[in-house]
């Protein structure tokens, strides 16, 4: 009999845990080896029946980068943005507000926790500036 229940307890906290949607804003703050800490922001969204992501770093460019590749299976979520030769690696918690793992780049690597932003923690995510102005044709540059 316990050991009925106790199969029956790990399929609902599995069913709960694969139940847990990763889509929203998750921030965290990262430490390169030399410089100040980068506040980063991973927005995660379903696209087609897809989980689609982009990379902020708020502090150092406003540009987005899209991610190539975000896979989630269980609590195991692996994202891979191969612009920047890099990617994040970590395990949901179990009430799904976190994200424990570490962000690759290159030939570094450091742990970065991420937490789910809600409307009243979450991060600025500056706007990228304006395309450049075009000249008119008929301008004289001389």
């Amino acid at each position: 009999m316990k050991n009925a229940a106790f199969l029956l307890l790990t399929a609902l906290l599995g069913t709960t845990l694969l139940a847990q949607d990763i889509t929203g804003n998750w921030q965290g703050t990262l430490q390169p080896p030399q410089g100040p800490a980068l506040r980063l922001v991973l927005k995660i969204s379903l696209q087609n029946d897809k989980l689609k992501a982009l990379a902020y770093s708020i502090d150092r460019n406003p540009q987005p980068i899209p991610a190539n590749a975000v896979t989630r299976d269980g609590a195991a979520v692996k994202i891979s943005f191969s612009a920047i030769a890099g990617g994040y690696e970590g395990r949901l918690s179990a009430d799904g507000s976190s994200i424990a793992g570490t962000w690759r780049q290159d030939s570094f690597s450091a742990p970065l926790s991420l937490t789910r932003a809600t409307p009243e923690t979450a991060w600025a995510i500056p706007e990228p500036p304006p395309p450049p102005k075009t000249c008119e044709p008929t301008s004289n540059l001389a």
